[in-house]
């Protein structure tokens, strides 16, 4: 009794500390970002790391059909997502355009904070002239759409009846960004779908700055996101494709800011973990795995396997199934 008790004033003690921690990093960077750019001061030097080889076409042959449909999809911002059917998510085209002559959107100023629009206009430039903005922050079953100016930490997960903000968060964490990639191997390498994997995600860097916006709050979406960013990258590389260094220079400082923001926002709490904080951990883990080496991210590689580890023993039981005595948690966490 009396170790269960010591046991709980320490874990008392241990979420006290941990709350005070929280609350003084928001006043920080609350203040912070109203005033600097949140996009990192920085440039990433050497190049990602790649681990995969071209995948041999035997093992795609039951799936060409399938990945031509979606891939063609994607290229016109249709998506599948959450049984809704295929959907257009794209902004009005009378409202947000990017003009041919000048590389850069009309009423850039609506999209992002004024601190970040000098970033941001220069991330655009880089678009292809015809490439149409995709609506990362809409709900595209109410129509609902949140603020681009709202740090990420005082979004409202649910601003009113029948908004569903698990929309733009499946939406932003790009699972399908790995099928251009296998439809630029199929296809003898188009570039098409080499163009709009970079246009999308140049498009979600440049509208969706660190920090700002609902595609930020929750730092697993954060960790699948920059997973499935990293994964298709390689598997273009895999398949020979060459990234311009214009990309390559906002693509991986994004990569650095997706893993400082997972490092600074870990879903962990004493008394209890879940398939939120394996997320987050695998997306910091894939962040160091890919990124030069520096003492930084070592740093985040080290404390990520460590943590992986704890969490594989604490999440699942000794006959493999998940804690959390869900199938599909168990299917999700087991992929992770």
């Amino acid at each position: 009794m009396k170790k269960k008790r010591r046991r709980k004033a320490g874990l008392l003690a241990q979420q006290i500390l941990l709350g005070a921690k929280r609350i003084v990093y928001e006043m920080f960077f609350r203040e912070k970002d109203k005033i600097f750019s949140t996009f990192e001061a920085l440039t990433i030097g050497g190049s990602l790391r790649n681990y995969m080889v071209e995948p041999a076409l035997n093992l795609l042959e039951s799936r060409l059909d399938s990945i031509a449909h979606t891939s063609n999809k994607y290229l016109q911002h249709d998506f599948d997502l959450l049984g809704i059917g295929w959907t257009h998510v794209e902004y009005v085209d009378e409202f947000f355009v990017i003009t041919e002559k000048v590389g850069v959107v009309q009423n850039l100023k609506e999209m992002v904070s004024n601190t970040n629009y000098i970033e941001s206009k220069e991330i655009l430039a880089l678009l292809d002239s015809k490439y149409k903005l995709i609506d990362w922050r809409r709900d595209f079953k109410s129509g609902h759409r949140w603020g681009a100016m709202t740090w990420y930490r005082a979004v409202k997960i649910s601003p009113k009846t029948g908004v569903d903000i698990k929309a733009p968060w499946e939406l932003a964490r790009m699972h399908h960004l790995t099928q251009f990639a296998f439809q630029y191997g199929i296809t003898g390498k188009n570039k098409k779908y080499l163009r709009e994997f970079r246009n999308q995600v140049l498009d979600f860097i440049a509208t969706n700055p660190p920090r700002f916006g609902v595609n930020w709050c929750c730092t697993m979406d954060v960790g699948i996101r920059v997973s499935n960013w990293l994964v298709a990258y390689d598997l273009f590389c895999a398949y020979g494709a060459e990234f311009d260094e214009d990309f390559l220079k906002v693509f991986k400082r994004s990569i650095y800011e997706h893993g400082k923001h997972i490092r600074n926002n870990l879903e962990w709490y004493p008394h209890l973990r879940s398939n939120h904080y394996l997320a987050n951990i695998v997306g910091l883990l894939f962040v160091a795995s890919y990124l030069p080496s520096s003492k930084e991210v070592d740093g985040w590689l080290s404390f990520s396997v460590e943590e992986l580890v704890k969490e594989v023993k604490l999440q699942f039981n000794s006959d493999g199934s998940n804690f959390e005595a869900s199938t599909s948690y168990h299917r999700l966490s087991g992929e992770m």
